[in-house]
């Protein structure tokens, strides 16, 4: 069995030219491949929430100021770590 994923995102509804043809698109391949496992996703009504690191599940541990002066090898960064930061 085959899977679909029929994604529409415009927000004019039944006004929308897109949503008319990704529908033809849709039913001509259903008529073709019956079977098919059609998933279908509207972006104008189910929203997704801003992704970010922390909702795509990724923990990133904030850089250490003496890690990156460290290990400074372009010329703009040693200014930086020679004058504004001092350590603890």
């Amino acid at each position: 069995m085959s899977k679909l994923l029929h994604i529409d995102s415009s927000i004019l509804g039944g006004n929308s030219v897109s949503r008319q043809l990704t529908a033809q698109i849709v039913a001509s391949w259903r008529a073709s491949h019956p079977t098919t496992e059609v998933s279908y996703l509207d972006l104008a009504t189910d929203t997704p929430s801003h992704l970010s690191a922390d909702s795509l599940g990724f923990r990133i541990r904030p850089a250490r100021p003496s890690r990156i002066c460290n290990n400074a090898k372009t010329p703009f960064l040693k200014p930086w770590c020679r004058n504004s930061w001092r350590p603890m």
